[in-house]
Order: C-alpha cells, then structure tokens, then sequence
C-alpha cells in the first residue's frame, strides 16, 4: 500500500527533526528466563537468534560465524530456515578453541528468497556474528539471545528512484508459536501500518518496506507483537542514486527490542553520524536527555522533547561545543523513566580521506564486569565506556587463550577509552589471527566493536560474558 501525500503533509506531517543541540544550564518452546531483562546479547550458552538475510541471489547475502572463546572445541547446531514453504533444516559446524567458524547460510536454504537461522550451543563464551554480502558493499550485525514482544528500528529511508535507497524489514518468529504483530511505519511522508501481520512459528517474513512507504527520507518502524514472540531486523541498501551517487553502502542491524529508560552508545563520529531516539509510546511524550562521554569534555546534556509515537534526528555536527571532538559516546536517558530507542547511523561517502560507507547500530541497555569483542583487523577498534557518574573502574583487556594482557587501565565516572585493533599482535599477523578481545572490569562497563575496511563499514555491539547490569539500575 503506497501512502498518499500531499503538500500539507509534506509541510506539517514532517515526523522527524533534525534536532538542534541545545546547551543548557533438537529448541525447546519453553521461553529463556533473564533477570535482569535485557536485550543487549549475553554469551551465556543459550540459543541465538539470527533474523538473518537474503539468499544467494539477493543484495544481502546472509553468512554466519561462529566465534568460540572458550578452551574446548564446540559443535553447535544450526537450525537454516527460510521465507518458502520448505521444512528448516539442520547442521552442525566444528569450532576450535579460541577459534571461528564461517556458514555460508544463504547456501543451505537455496530456495529461500530471505533466511534466518537459530543457533544452538552448550557452552559459554559463544558468540554468532552474521555477515551480510551485496553488490553495494558489505556489514556485518550481531545475533541476539533473545525475541521480544516489541521491537523499534528508529530509522530507515525508501527514496529508491532518486537516491537509491531501498528498506527491507525482517521478522523472524523463532518459536513454534506464531507471532502477530501490527507494524507501524512512521515516515517524513506520513503514517502507516500493517494490522495482524502473520509471522508464522519458525519462519521468517521480508516486508519490502520500499514499497509499503515510499519516497521516505526519513521512516521509523515499531513492531508491536499481540501474540507469540520475535525477533527484527532492517536491511538498507543505498546504491548511490542522484545526488547521493557518491554514498553506497550495506547496513543490516537488528532492531532494539523493548526500549529501554536508559541506553549507551559506545561509538559515534561527530561528523558522520546520525543519532536517532524514537518514543514508542501512543499516547504520552518522552523528555530525554543525551550525555555525552568524551576525552576531557564536560557539557550539560542534549535536551530532546519527542512526541508520542514520534522521532527526534540529532545531527551532533551542528553542536560546536562538539567541534574538536572526532568521536565520542553518549547515554541516552529518558527523565520520564518511559522506554525509548536510540540507534547511530554512520554515512561516509567515498571521495574522501575517510573510508566510505554505511553502518548503523541499536543502543545498549545493558553493562557488565565481563565482555567479548572479536577483533576484525587492524582496521577495527573497540570502544569501552564507564557509565557511571560515581565509580572508577579497573580495566584489563586482553586476547581469548593468551595469559597476558595487552593493556590495563582505570576508566573514571563517565569516561570512556578506544582500543586499536593493532594493538593485539604483531599487525603483520593481525588480520590472519582475527584475535578475540575479552575485557574485564572491577565495575560494570559498556563495549562496542567498529571495523573500517578498505570499503565498507562495520558497528556492532561487544557481547556480554559475565555479569548482568542494567543500565537503568546505575541512575
């Protein structure tokens, strides 16, 4: 269904804004028991989720792999299932100690069109990546541990004639109980829905988001599930239509399940990225604030006001307290104490010094004593934040299987510490080695992973691997 606009809509049914900074003053159906609940995903031997991507002949061809960071080989087992009518099938993959495994996932549901995929392990300090190829580049987007009853992707674009830009999202119920679940898109262009939409058990449904909404610079999804469970995931593809022709790229990233009050960011880049905070409520409005963590800055928050059932853009390059600042985090905390979701989306053209391409990543709700954080070259970096405003934390960062750490270090009350991937080995051996970052902290800390190749971007969350913390129990 195509959405009618008109020039009124156009001028006043604008539901995005670029926000100003303001200075101011074998699975069971048995359903996995969390406490505390959070969705930031847990390396704790439970099943992983993976809303997956598009088969072989698709422009997201969906990979796996499995990253072991434990002392004994482990034989998970893959459950492939696809958007056909064909029963799932299953496959098990050897993975050594401290090692990974690549699945070629696409290729075992050949005639599936999009395929998912759950992942079954027995042990400890497992992580599934999911790996994502298409003629307009390439990304990489965590698994989750756990499906949801809600789940907000705050935002998106479907301009494909003029800009090239296409938006595919993905449901998958990982259970044997369907899921129904009304969808809402709310776009630059207006307001629309799909009502009672079917996800059945153990299947996944693309909707082409492209064509529910079109000609959308700016769409935010929720997904509200009345019955069953699942899991969500956007695929956006920019093929560098006019007069973008110099920005392509691939981003898949799951979607933020549930909100939360309070959420981090680890990684941004002040003039790249856009920080979208969307509140899923229908009928009350969110006051959020938007701290940020930086080397040597202290300011007063970004203060947003986001209407029910809306969305706020915040373009930090327009902040000039902001202007001798590269990169940073930010806490988003909602005063209200309501649930929002917050994701970046980071934009490099190519042409420049930088390294194009596209990236994008949902907030963390939660932190933790114990992280992994698989390295993807030197090109990568993990970004590690304290988010306390009160205690200092001891960090040792080292490698999975090796005794001795590569760098410890105190990380004071809201202050945060990036981690080069050349800094784990020998950078000639580097990229061969693929080596798995495990941090430790006497406090809990929140970590992110980014990976800049030679053409494309990566932004992921690190995988929690010890105790839980979440973020709202800190304020």
């Amino acid at each position: 269904m195509t959405i009618l606009r008109s020039s009124i809509l156009v001028i006043f049914g604008a539901c995005f804004i670029i926000a100003l900074l303001i200075d101011r003053d074998s699975l069971t159906v048995d359903l996995p028991e969390l406490a505390p609940v959070v969705a930031t995903p847990v390396a704790d031997g439970r099943a992983w989720f993976c809303a997956g991507g598009s088969g072989p002949d698709g422009g997201a061809v969906v990979g796996l792999e499995i990253v072991n960071a434990g002392a004994t080989t482990i034989e998970p087992e893959i459950t492939v299932i696809g958007d056909g009518d064909g029963e799932p099938t299953t496959h098990r993959v050897v993975v050594e100690p401290f090692g990974r495994s690549a699945v070629a996932l696409a290729d075992l549901a050949e005639r599936s069109d999009w395929v998912s995929a759950i992942v079954e392990v027995t042990a400890s300090d497992v992580l599934v990546d999911q790996t994502h190829t298409g003629e307009h580049g390439t990304d990489r987007s965590s698994c989750v541990t756990g499906a949801a009853s809600s789940v907000i992707l705050p935002s998106g674009a479907t301009r494909k004639l003029s800009h090239g830009e296409e938006m595919v999202l993905l449901l998958f119920a990982p259970y044997y109980e369907d899921a129904i679940a009304d969808v809402t898109f709310d776009a630059n262009v207006g307001v629309d829905s799909l009502e009672a939409l079917v996800v059945p058990g153990r299947r996944v449904v693309a909707v082409d988001v492209t064509n529910e909404v079109t000609v959308a610079s700016r769409v935010s999804t929720s997904v509200e599930v009345d019955s069953g469970l699942i899991v969500a995931s956007r695929v956006q593809i920019r093929s560098g239509g006019e007069p973008w022709e110099n920005l392509r790229g691939l981003s898949v990233m799951p979607g933020v399940a549930n909100g939360a009050a309070v959420s981090v960011l680890p990684a941004l880049q002040r003039d790249s990225d856009l920080l979208s905070v969307t509140n899923p409520n229908p009928t009350q409005r969110a006051e959020v604030d938007v701290e940020i963590i930086a080397e040597g800055i202290v300011m007063y928050p970004i203060e947003l006001t986001i209407r029910a059932g809306r969305t706020v853009v915040v373009d930090l390059s327009s902040d000039e307290r902001l202007s001798t600042l590269s990169d940073l985090s930010v806490v988003v905390r909602s005063l209200s104490g309501s649930s929002v979701a917050a994701m970046v989306e980071r934009r490099v053209p190519s042409g420049g010094e930088d390294v194009p391409g596209v990236a994008s990543m949902g907030a963390l709700d939660a932190a933790s004593t114990r992280w992994l954080a698989p390295v993807e070259g030197s090109g990568g970096s993990i970004s590690i934040v304290n988010p306390s405003s009160t205690t200092t934390a001891g960090v040792t960062v080292g490698s999975a299987g090796k005794v001795d750490a590569h760098e410890t270090f105190d990380l004071g009350p809201r202050q945060r510490r990036v981690i080069q991937g050349s800094r784990f080995g020998d950078g000639s051996q580097l990229d061969l080695e693929r080596p798995i970052a495990v941090i430790e902290a006497t406090s809990p800390v929140v970590v992110g992973r980014e990976y800049a190749g030679a053409t494309s971007r990566h932004l992921l969350a690190g995988i929690i691997a010890g105790p839980i913390t979440a973020l709202v129990d800190l304020y």
